[in-house]
């Protein structure tokens, strides 16, 4: 999980009913313990694990993979362009 990007809930403020207590971290260090940094603040903290929920690189990048490759999102085409072609030549090998 090193590097990956997980969702973080704070129990103690869930619990507590506080506001905050979930938010976007990138792991640092995986053990017993997760050492996270949040996204939000840059805060850096060990977490119990149970308490975290890794986010697919899919959720972030669909908008890439989804783009049409004309018309509506000219920004995306490019980056729709390009993956197509990755993921081509990575079939073809």
């Amino acid at each position: 999980m090193h590097g990956q990007y997980v969702l973080y809930r704070d129990p103690a403020l869930y619990w507590a009913g506080k506001p905050g207590h979930t938010f976007p971290c990138r792991v640092l260090l995986n053990s017993v313990h997760l050492e996270l940094e949040s996204l939000l603040s840059g805060e850096r903290f060990k977490a119990d694990p149970d308490y975290a929920r890794l986010l697919p690189a899919g959720d972030c990048m669909r908008d890439v993979d989804e783009a049409p490759l004309q018309g509506e999102c000219p920004d995306l085409q490019p980056a729709a362009v390009a993956w197509l072609k990755q993921n081509m030549q990575r079939e073809a090998s």
